[in-house]
């Protein structure tokens, strides 16, 4: 089973007019607060955050004789939310990432992007719609170096039926449009990347305790291609299906869901065929009184930035297999201190070989993250302090190895 193509407008207009029709029903304020200050009927939440106000020891990944210079990243948000009544809720969130080089101009950016969702609960149904966009100039994928501009935008629309005091399903669609501006010296970039998605996806939970419950998720994909790449088609039809545990505790809260990846679906795609395990895992918890620790893992397949070869030598779309990984405990120390250490792992194992002096080879890259921040806590909404960070990147790919770092202030303010 396949989705059929959803647009944008279409999912996010069959939201909106549930919600009309649902609100001269709905009175009585909630009484949860959506936000940290209220205006009228809106609630808002804004935030500030300076992230590595200091030095990159390599802004373009190369693999010798780095180009180091000073840089920052600013990055404000807002969320906003308006509740109507006890039984429909709005949120919107924006954000900026102000990116500045000093010296390599080139590199500076401005992305930014906002989301938009609505709820509403109509007796043991409650229908929701998300909507967004974003304009990003970042290193999106382990195999590239550029900072390329993209743009995304996304719309979804759905409905929770409650089956019983434990039993919840929900269906969604969603469509999503990713581009992007590759460079006139690779131009593969965006045969390789520009698409529409569909996804068709089916949820169950069931309540286990107050704080836990049982997942099911299955989801069919459609990716549909701007551009073909060899002989293949433009469209790649995929699954996914997980199942795992949700938990909402001070002991242990986010959830772990394991399954089955099958992509493509079909043998005759456009992509190489991965059927095998996959991941998607983000908890944490406590390990002391001071201290908590928060684990994320994900083992999924994504899409190559360059075009790979089959057997007799021809250009086919590729892809890899991803597993990632990161570990990040934040400790209280005296005088107010808080430390955040991190560790980070993401390995990708390509599909399809690459050409290496006139002889293909099979690609596989693997790229560590560690460091940490020490952060002074003035307040709960005040942190400032410093922090470093070190990459290194080791394989076999289309890439360069390479070794950097970025390190300088950090701050984090929401009033």
């Amino acid at each position: 089973m396949t989705p059929r193509p959803v647009r944008p407008r279409t999912a996010a207009a069959c939201f909106v007019v549930a919600v009309l029709f649902a609100a001269p029903a709905l009175a009585a304020e909630t009484k949860e607060r959506p936000g940290r200050f209220q205006v009228g009927p809106f609630w808002f939440t804004p935030k500030i955050e300076l992230r590595s106000a200091g030095r990159n020891s390599n802004v373009y990944n190369q693999e010798n004789s780095g180009i180091s210079d000073a840089a920052a990243v600013l990055s404000p948000s807002l969320e906003l939310g308006l509740p109507v009544g006890r039984r429909s809720r709005f949120a919107s969130e924006g954000f900026l990432n102000l990116n500045w080089f000093r010296e390599q101009a080139s590199e500076r950016s401005t992305d930014r992007g906002f989301t938009v969702r609505g709820e509403s609960d109509l007796g043991p149904v409650t229908v929701f719609g998300e909507t967004g966009r974003g304009w990003y100039k970042q290193r999106f994928t382990i195999d590239l170096d550029e900072r390329l501009l993209y743009r995304e935008r996304a719309a979804s629309a759905g409905a929770a039926v409650k089956l019983g005091s434990k039993l919840t399903a929900t269906g969604s669609v969603e469509a999503r449009r990713f581009e992007i501006d590759a460079p006139a010296d690779v131009p593969s970039l965006a045969a390789s990347l520009d698409r529409d998605t569909r996804t068709l996806r089916v949820e169950a939970r069931y309540a286990l305790t107050r704080r836990t419950g049982l997942l099911v998720s299955n989801e069919w994909i459609r990716d549909q291609f701007d551009e073909t790449i060899g002989v293949a088609s433009r469209e790649v039809n995929s699954k996914r299906l997980l199942a795992g545990f949700d938990f909402s505790s001070q002991a242990l809260s986010g959830r772990f869901l394991a399954g089955v990846r099958a992509y493509p679906a079909e043998r005759d795609s456009a992509a190489p065929s991965y059927q095998g395990p996959a991941l998607s895992a983000s908890l944490a918890f406590p390990v002391s009184n001071q201290a908590r620790l928060k684990l994320e893992a994900e083992r999924e397949v994504y899409y190559a930035s360059r075009p790979g070869l089959l057997g007799d030598g021809t250009l086919a779309r590729n892809s890899y297999v991803s597993w990632r990984s990161r570990a990040e405990l934040s400790l209280e120390l005296p005088f107010d201190l808080l430390a955040r250490p991190l560790l980070g792992l993401e390995d990708a194992s390509y599909q399809l070989p690459y050409e290496a002096a006139a002889l293909p080879f099979d690609a596989s890259s693997h790229r560590w993250t560690y460091g940490g921040t020490l952060l002074r806590v003035f307040s709960k909404g005040f942190k400032i302090g410093g922090g470093i960070t070190w990459e290194r990147r080791s394989g076999r790919a289309p890439t360069n190895p390479y070794r950097g770092a970025s390190w300088g202030l950090q701050a984090e303010y929401t009033p």
